[in-house]
């Protein structure tokens, strides 16, 4: 009730617990947060961090109110966040490295890390389409695991460029051709009565996202 008052005066309070994920944390999360603290001071954020399936389950069991996830998903209500590109992740040294963008098929022969953080599923796929199976020769969870490994020259990858951020000077990423992307979006539970504080926090995050033409999912359409 007391959220509910000071919406009405246009003064949001209360709490939001947010799900990330990693990439996103480091990345996106900290201007939207701080822009959050400069347009409603009083409105306090908790920030847990899990992997692509995590968010989902957290989302639906209640853990978050409110997560950043892939895709599109059953039971939840998005407001589209930012798209993100797929890169393949090489050393420095490596022929392909001279390319303006790589070929899933020039990836087939090559020893293959492959990410475990929940967007395997896309990675595979986006090379199952051009008919390559990768040589996996290591799995991780960690983007910095995957680059410290491809930096060492141990194998390539492909990984959102959101986790790629800021590569080692041993590692380069290159565009995919064909280009593959994934959308991220913030997601409610779409049973569920957003509070003000959610409410709030997803208008802010929307300033962001009309300003790249995309939707603001922020009022009424989320009351469903």
């Amino acid at each position: 009730m007391r959220q509910e008052r000071d919406e009405l005066t246009g003064v949001a309070t209360g709490h939001v617990r947010l799900g990330s994920m990693p990439s996103v944390s480091s990345t996106i999360l900290p201007p939207l947060l701080a822009a959050l603290e400069h347009r409603h001071p009083a409105l306090s954020v908790t920030v847990l961090e899990g992997h692509d399936d995590e968010l989902v389950k957290w989302v639906g069991e209640g853990i978050v109110e409110i997560a950043v996830v892939a895709g599109d998903h059953d039971q939840l209500v998005l407001q589209p966040l930012v798209t993100d590109e797929l890169l393949a992740v090489l050393p420095a040294a490596h022929p392909l490295a001279t390319r303006q963008t790589v070929r899933p098929r020039d990836l087939a022969a090559e020893p293959f890390i492959l990410t475990r953080a929940g967007c395997e599923r896309l990675v595979l796929g986006a090379l199952a389409m051009q008919g390559v199976t990768p040589n996996v020769r290591y799995e991780v969870s960690e983007a910095s695991s995957i680059l410290a490994l491809v930096g060492e020259g141990l194998g390539v990858s492909v990984m959102p460029g959101l986790a790629a951020h800021r590569p080692p000077r041993e590692v380069v990423l290159r565009p995919l051709n064909p280009r593959t992307e994934r959308r991220l979006s913030l997601a409610i539970l779409a049973s569920a009565s957003p509070s003000p504080a959610v409410r709030a926090f997803l208008a802010s995050a929307g300033i962001g996202c009309k300003a790249n033409g995309q939707q603001d999912l922020s009022g009424a359409s989320l009351d469903v």
